[in-house]
């Protein structure tokens, strides 16, 4: 068999954002003035179409309909698939630049603090992305991804007994994920737990018939 360490990037798509957003980043919290009303409302249209156009992967339409929303009225989610597009682009430091905005405006959004550590991971910044990994799973303890991409990391580092634990945790979590057994047999196969391993491909080797 050959060994692989199988990465999954969930980058977070719109259809998962929408319903997070954090609440309005006004600077004044007092109620709106009319003039706030309008451009709230005009905020609240350009996310709708940008939502669309992002939803049939028209991502260039996507991200001008986003950036021309007033920096008042940006929301978390604006910033995280502003910065999942700019990602999408390599341009991984402009992303990192949005997702610590839609940071500032939710400190507690793991979505955006996961986001930050698959950029990391892709760039072997290991490290790094457990900082970003453990603060997803600090805001989200039942959040499968963050447990297993903190696998990956530490099987990268070859501590293959945080890597067994890491992936057990998101199975707990989530146990219809192929990639989660198939990661952890390998985890098995180094800690010569032959029995294990091959319990783990097996689960695997079900999952995928499905």
């Amino acid at each position: 068999m050959r060994i692989i360490i199988a990465l999954i990037l969930v980058l977070f798509l719109a259809c998962q954002i929408m319903p997070s957003y954090a609440a309005l980043n006004l600077k004044n919290k007092t109620e709106m003035t009319d003039v706030q009303k309008e451009a709230n409302k005009e905020a609240m249209k350009l996310r709708e179409e940008a939502f669309a156009f992002y939803t049939i992967n028209d991502i260039e339409n996507a991200y001008k309909k986003l950036e021309s929303i007033s920096d008042e009225f940006k929301q978390d989610g604006d910033y995280l698939i502003m910065a999942n597009i700019l990602q999408d682009k390599a341009k991984n430091d402009d992303a990192i630049g949005m997702l610590n905005e839609s940071i500032k405006i939710n400190p507690k959004f793991y979505k955006a603090y996961y986001n930050m550590g698959i950029i990391f991971i892709e760039q072997e910044n290991f490290e790094s992305a457990k900082e970003y990994f453990k603060k997803s799973i600090k805001y989200n303890k039942d959040f499968a991804y963050g447990y297993y991409n903190l696998g990956l990391c530490a099987y990268k580092e070859n501590d293959y007994k945080s890597a067994k634990s890491y992936f057990n945790r998101a199975i707990l979590r989530k146990n219809d994920v192929p990639e989660f057994y198939y990661n952890l047999s390998l985890v098995y196969k180094k800690l010569n737990n032959v029995k294990n391993a091959q319990k783990s491909l097996d689960v695997y080797n079900e999952l995928i018939k499905r």
